[in-house]
């Protein structure tokens, strides 16, 4: 069904339409590091392992932090705070 599954944490969640990952993991007490919740902090790193195309595509913004304040290539990897899935999905929340 809809459902967001963390791979590190054993845990599956309801999607609610329009819902990003972080506010997913947040209400549902899933530890993740979110401090701005505008993609422009990088503090909420996620790798999807499948359902990348239920994801909203990745802004510049977003894009940008991946790379510049992550190291990370974006695609696989997205800031929760910024993917709104459509459908399920399978992550994994990245280490800070």
């Amino acid at each position: 069904g809809m459902v967001v599954s963390f791979t590190n944490i054993g845990g599956s969640f309801n999607i609610k339409k329009g819902q990003t990952i972080c506010e997913i993991a947040e209400q549902n007490s899933v530890k993740i590091v979110a401090e701005c919740h505008a993609g422009i902090c990088g503090s909420d790193p996620i790798r999807i392992h499948s359902g990348k195309e239920h994801c909203n595509p990745v802004g510049d913004d977003e894009k940008g932090t991946l790379e510049d304040i992550c190291g990370l290539t974006p695609g696989d990897c997205r800031l929760a705070c910024m993917v709104k899935p459509t459908g399920p999905l399978v992550v994994e929340i990245l280490k800070t």
